[in-house]
């Protein structure tokens, strides 16, 4: 087994053991900040050791029946989420002025990004496809398309996925078909503002090539139907990663991210987000061999939640 595609199965193992070591959070709701705020049993020291055996007595008759409580309280509570359990589904589509994929141009023009998910207890499943519009020598055709399995789990302040995305480039003989496993760490570091880390190994037309990324997440909520994103990302790629993407063989800082985007909710369900990204190469001689080094990508997605609030994928897959 060639030494790059033996890290990448570490790697991703890596990601499966720490989602397997941390402890399954269980919550009635989500929060839309992300983290979920848990209440702590209370301790209350005896204020008195000179209490008579009676009094004790009546005492551990009280804790007894407070645990007996807190018990069909915990009982109930567990009861409610898990009956509340259901599955996420989400639709979306998403018109750009250009495909952007790993920092890479993959249209000279506008596009059209039909997605979808399923989110439930953890799992995940999504399909995506890029569409070719405009003046291109692929308009109409889909260059694109995507199936992604994964695994989600929160432990305090951290949130890790792992997944395996399975990608096809129909009309791409140079790229074919591929598959890539991610894993992706965020922290949150404060009410609205979270760190992220994701780590991209390519398995099957370019065993080994590495692609990571780390940005910050900002995602204030303006108001109930109104909702704020702001991040920032740069990416780093292996030389197996731009020698099969730029022609290029070097170990570079690829790129920097940055986007903004607005989320209107006005119907329950359905959602509109109007969206700006930036993407800029940083290595000289990846600039030199792509013919859009810097993109401003301007799009309007539009789309329907079931079962939640509109949860946008904001992974860093998403938009790298």
């Amino acid at each position: 087994m060639p030494g790059s595609l033996q890290r990448a199965i570490v790697l991703f193992a890596f990601g499966l053991l720490v989602i397997a070591a941390t402890p399954a959070r269980t919550h009635a709701a989500p929060s839309r900040s992300g983290a979920t705020k848990r209440q702590q049993p209370s301790v209350h020291p005896d204020e008195s050791g000179d209490d008579d055996d009676d009094d004790d007595d009546d005492d551990d008759d009280d804790d007894d029946d407070d645990d007996d409580d807190a018990d069909d309280d915990a009982s109930k509570a567990n009861g409610a989420a898990s009956s509340s359990a259901q599955a996420l589904r989400e639709a979306e589509l998403d018109f750009s002025s250009r495909f952007i994929w790993h920092g890479i141009p993959f249209s000279n023009g506008p596009v059209l990004q039909p997605n979808a998910d399923v989110k439930y207890d953890g799992l995940m499943l999504a399909a995506f496809a890029n569409l070719v519009l405009g003046d291109d020598p692929d308009s109409g055709r889909f260059t694109m398309m995507s199936a992604t399995i994964g695994y989600t789990r929160d432990w305090k302040r951290f949130t890790v996925d792992a997944a395996f995305e399975g990608i096809i480039f129909p009309h791409w003989p140079q790229y074919s078909r591929t598959g890539e496993l991610q894993v992706n760490i965020s922290l949150l570091l404060g009410a609205r503002l979270s760190a992220v880390v994701q780590q991209t190994v390519d398995v099957i037309n370019h065993p080994g090539a590495y692609l990571g990324a780390a940005g910050l997440l900002y995602a204030p909520e303006l108001r109930d139907d109104l909702d704020l994103e702001l991040s920032t990302y740069a990416g780093f790629g292996s030389s197996g990663f731009n020698a099969a993407y730029f022609d290029v063989a070097t170990t570079a800082w690829n790129d920097v991210t940055a986007r903004a985007a607005v989320t209107w909710s006005p119907a329950g369900i359905f959602y509109v987000q109007p969206h700006l990204d930036f993407v800029r190469l940083m290595d000289t001689q990846l600039r030199r061999a792509s013919v859009h080094p810097t993109d401003l990508v301007v799009g309007l997605a539009v789309g329907v939640s079931v079962d939640g609030r509109h949860v946008h994928r904001t992974r860093v897959s998403d938009r790298l």
